[in-house]
């Protein structure tokens, strides 16, 4: 049976800021409204595929698995709020490393002939709030915080109940940059 599966890209916080975001989430909320994402769900999306038929899954797999890249950071520091899906966030824009994945991983998807959207219409973000009732009020310091960018991973979203499980199915670890010794 070849049924669709809901598939995206995601980069996952570290465990210390993964709870960070939570706690902020929790705080956001009192000022927006909404509903808070499961804590182990915290994620940045790199790329979303929709739903994809399951013949498709292994090569995507594999194409995760052959990709290439470096080790980086991203930094969080500011608030946002798209109005129609009414989902409150926290990001930053694009590093050069943030930027290089989703080329590449763009270039890897349309040579497969699955591209996804158009990269200027990229905007790099973790959703705190669904369902927000307003946006972050602009009086609201962001933090500032820096997340390392160390594994690019193929994620099947299954809906249990009303919030989703994410499920990984492959994973790119970034590798470090080589150094220069002098």
């Amino acid at each position: 049976m070849n049924v669709p599966r809901r598939l995206f890209f995601a980069v996952w916080p570290d465990d210390a800021l993964r709870a960070r975001l939570a706690t902020l989430a929790t705080r956001l909320q009192r000022h927006c409204g909404g509903r808070t994402p499961v804590v182990d769900n915290l994620h940045l999306t790199l790329g979303f595929l929709g739903n994809v038929p399951t013949t498709e899954i292994a090569s995507l797999q594999a194409l995760t698995e052959r990709l290439t890249l470096p080790a980086g950071e991203w930094t969080l520091d500011r608030y946002g709020y798209f109005h129609k899906p009414r989902l409150a966030w926290l990001g930053g824009p694009p590093t050069a490393t943030l930027n290089l994945w989703h080329a590449r991983l763009g270039e890897a998807l349309a040579a497969s002939g699955r591209p996804l959207p158009s990269s200027h219409d990229y905007q790099p973000h973790v959703t705190l709030l669904r369902h927000a009732e307003k946006a972050p009020p602009s009086t609201l310091e962001a933090p500032e915080w820096t997340w390392p960018l160390t594994r690019l991973t193929l994620v099947e979203s299954i809906l249990d109940g009303t919030r989703p499980v994410y499920r990984v199915l492959a994973e790119c670890p970034a590798t470090a940059t080589a150094s220069r010794r002098d």
